[in-house]
């Protein structure tokens, strides 16, 4: 996706274009392949459904707002959120809202799933975990701030990092916290993790490694020069 507004499929032996796909608007969230589909968002608040081997589009769903994070295709289902403060469940058939959840600020960043649970972060401060099927709240997780970067989950944690510079650890199941630590800057990027250990990307440019158990520091590794 680029901020032409088209989606260009190139060959990976070669580099060679295989289609392109006219959008209409800009595109910030990374396409989503899943199976034979591809999954793209615009900032106007459109979300396709294209062939991937011929970029065809299959449907297409106007949100109220833009959409600036990539969607979760799962199990028949396409989870996506939007600046229109919208949390969409979409029919992955025809692309029918089958439920929907507002808030009171955006939804930027991209919805995790484990055991049946859908979980995303929201700039209202809050991290939601939904029923996949009925979208009812089985949790909520309120942050002293927005919450802009992409969670990540583990056996027991679903983690993410906050606006204010901290970094929170919950409960899968219950959306307890189970540890909090402040990383001196705040957290926009994705986080990562191999399951030991997370990841992180401040707003200072420190690249910041956390033990996932208990979220001790491990190191920081520093981009910037420091001042002598």
């Amino acid at each position: 996706g680029s901020e032409d507004g088209k989606v260009y499929a190139l060959r990976s032996q070669d580099g060679n274009k295989v289609w392109e796909f006219r959008a209409g608007d800009r595109i910030w969230a990374g396409p989503v392949a899943e199976g034979d589909a591809v999954y793209v968002a615009t900032l106007g608040g459109v979300l396709y459904k294209l062939q991937a081997a011929s970029g065809n589009r299959v449907w297409s769903f106007q949100a109220g707002g833009a959409i600036a994070g990539p969607p979760l295709a799962l199990g028949g289902r396409v989870y996506v959120g939007s600046f229109d403060r919208t949390f969409y469940a979409l029919d992955d058939r025809d692309g029918q809202v089958k439920w929907d959840y507002q808030v009171d600020n955006w939804f930027w960043t991209r919805p995790l799933a484990s055991g049946g649970t859908i979980y995303v972060a929201g700039m209202d401060h809050r991290l939601y975990a939904f029923d996949a099927g009925t979208g009812q709240v089985r949790w909520s997780f309120e942050a002293k701030s927005p919450l802009r970067a992409w969670p990540v989950l583990t056996d027991r944690f679903v983690i993410v990092g906050a606006s204010d510079g901290r970094v929170y650890a919950l409960d899968v199941q219950t959306g307890d916290r189970r540890w909090d630590v402040p990383v001196g800057s705040p957290v926009y990027a994705p986080l990562a993790t191999d399951g030991q250990t997370v990841y992180l990307s401040a707003l200072d440019r420190d690249v910041i490694a956390l033990d996932v158990k208990a979220g001790n520091k491990l190191w920081t590794f520093k981009t910037r020069e420091e001042k002598k």
